[in-house]
């Protein structure tokens, strides 16, 4: 597998209130055996984890996503509607359960890398706690656990 880095274009479904507010997101992915192998962890791409291997094509000029190739094991979640000040100490406890995160002050959003050997039953309290107390709002984008 060589290192260098390609950007894919993942066509986007909005929901009845538009969300997300993208038409596509673009994931970092590194190209191996004519696949390509996902290199970010997704901010609103559902069904897509880090280190997923998928197909793309290209349309246009830019690779165009069609297809989940093999499964690594991973699981994303996201983070939402918590206050600025807490993004830092989020962070420090999901990284705490052995997950590895990327957050967006833009977008207010903290997307959170599941690898396989995570504390899951320790993160699934801990999203659940903060949830329940209003803390922040949380979605399972593709999990495997």
């Amino acid at each position: 597998m060589n290192n260098d880095k390609t950007r894919i274009r993942f066509k986007l479904e909005r929901d009845e209130d538009g969300y997300p507010p993208h038409d596509v997101e673009m994931l970092w992915a590194v190209e191996h055996d004519g696949s390509y192998v996902v290199d970010n962890i997704p901010f609103y791409v559902q069904g897509i984890n880090l280190y997923d291997t998928v197909d793309a094509v290209d349309t246009d000029g830019l690779l165009t996503f069609t297809g989940v190739r093999a499964r690594s094991g991973h699981s994303t979640i996201r983070l939402a509607g918590f206050d600025e000040e807490d993004e830092l100490s989020l962070i420090a406890a999901l990284n705490g359960f052995g997950c590895g995160t990327e957050a967006s002050k833009r977008l207010g959003l903290i997307a959170v890398d599941v690898p396989p050997g995570a504390d899951i039953p320790g993160l699934r309290l801990f999203l659940s706690n903060g949830f329940e107390s209003g803390f922040f709002d949380y979605e399972e984008a593709c999990v495997t656990w």
